[in-house]
């Protein structure tokens, strides 16, 4: 995303991407508020979708969050403190027909 986009909008900021349930469930931090309106967006016309990950994709990359990872199942009461939930990006069609519960 950064190749293609990153010389026309701002990529870095200090905005975050989070579950909608849970603001304590980060996807992404460090963003520009025009990038998460972006995928924001995207995610709700149902052109992408987040798609739940491992987080040594991330780590092999040097990336992810310095924050706790977000263990399976989220406490019934959510996450008192901000926990990273690593996703991945996929286009909305392609990650449904990967995922029969989604069907």
């Amino acid at each position: 995303m950064k190749q293609e986009y990153g010389e026309k909008i701002a990529l870095n900021g200090e905005h975050a991407l989070t579950a909608p349930a849970d603001e304590n469930l980060v996807f992404w931090a460090e963003m520009s508020e025009e990038l998460t309106e972006i995928i924001t967006e995207l995610i709700e016309e149902k052109e992408l979708m987040y798609v739940p990950t491992h987080p040594l994709p991330y780590m092999a990359e040097g990336g992810g969050l310095n924050l706790p990872i977000a263990k399976k199942p989220v406490p019934d009461n959510g996450y008192s403190q901000p926990h990273w939930t690593p996703v991945l990006l996929y286009q909305y069609d392609e990650a449904v027909s990967k995922n029969k519960q989604l069907q």
